[in-house]
């Protein structure tokens, strides 16, 4: 998922766009149904078609729309995993805090500054942070950050945080 703030999209890339989210709707259509038939792929292709249609501009500005790379692709590949087996440690982390009988948590809140430039990108990567149980970032205002934790180990790595340097590399890929 590129975040671009220069880049000016053309004809052929608003294509690329539609098409890209008209068929992972699809794919996403297929898994949900798991159905086969005809009748059953007929109708998921024309919902993609029209939910792509009519939210086209809904969400994203066109210089925030995500043009679909392979290199953007694999990034957010990474991304994904990444977020996922945090958030399995996360969890752990904070089942053990919580069933330990001395209950050992120090929380406490930290500021720190991303290099990331983009709002959508920022966006992203508070929600990431909140997705994290024992974290929940409290205010983004610029490039500055505040995040509370239940652990002051916990608020130490986000100064330099896998998260964020993945999100680097898809900004980095679009300008």
């Amino acid at each position: 998922m590129p975040f671009s703030k220069k880049r000016r999209h053309n004809e052929k890339n608003k294509g690329s766009t539609f098409w890209g989210k008209a068929i992972i709707l699809y794919i996403f259509w297929i898994l949900l149904s798991w159905n086969f038939d005809l009748q059953h792929l007929l109708l998921g292709l024309v919902i993609s078609f029209l939910v792509t249609s009519f939210s086209e501009n809904f969400l994203l500005t066109p210089d925030e729309r995500p043009l679909f790379s392979i290199t953007n692709f694999y990034y957010f590949l990474i991304f994904l995993f990444k977020l996922i087996w945090e958030m399995i440690k996360a969890n752990l982390k904070v089942a053990y805090l919580v069933l330990h009988p001395k209950l050992p948590i120090s929380p406490g809140m930290i500021e720190f500054r991303t290099r990331l430039e983009t709002d959508l990108a920022k966006v992203i990567y508070a929600n990431a942070i909140t997705l994290t149980p024992g974290t929940l970032t409290v205010e983004i205002e610029d490039d500055l950050f505040t995040v509370h934790g239940l652990t002051s180990s916990d608020l130490e790595s986000f100064k330099d945080h896998p998260f964020e340097r993945i999100l680097l590399k898809i900004e980095g890929e679009n300008k």
